[in-house]
Order: C-alpha cells, then sequence, then structure tokens
C-alpha cells in the first residue's frame, strides 16, 4: 500500500475492512505528516472490541 492508497482508504473508511483500515493509519503515522499523524491515529483501534474494563492495576 502507496501512502496516497492509505490516504484515500482514511478518506472513505466505509468502503473498506476493518484491518485495512488500520494497517492504512499504522502506514500513515510511519510516513505522513504531524496533521495525517494526528488524524490517522484515532484508526489503530478500528473495529477492535473494548472490553471498558480498566486494564491497569490500582493500587
Amino acid at each position: 500500500m502507496t501512502p496516497a492508497e492509505a490516504r484515500a482508504i482514511l478518506a472513505l473508511p466505509a468502503d473498506h475492512d476493518d484491518a485495512t483500515i488500520r494497517d492504512a493509519a499504522r502506514l500513515l503515522i510511519e510516513v505522513g505528516s504531524s496533521d495525517e499523524i494526528k488524524d490517522a491515529r484515532r484508526f489503530l483501534s478500528f473495529g477492535l472490541r473494548h472490553t471498558g474494563k480498566d486494564t491497569h492495576a490500582t493500587r
């Protein structure tokens, strides 16, 4: 995937599967501008389940 393809995927994420969206986000985080990195971060966990449980131990 090229950076241009990754930008297109994140521009219209509804047309792509979750794993492809996350891969595009990872690519842009590596090679994108600071604004692209900021925008791509919100797609890193796209489609992954969140349990809502606190995963950090509290003391």
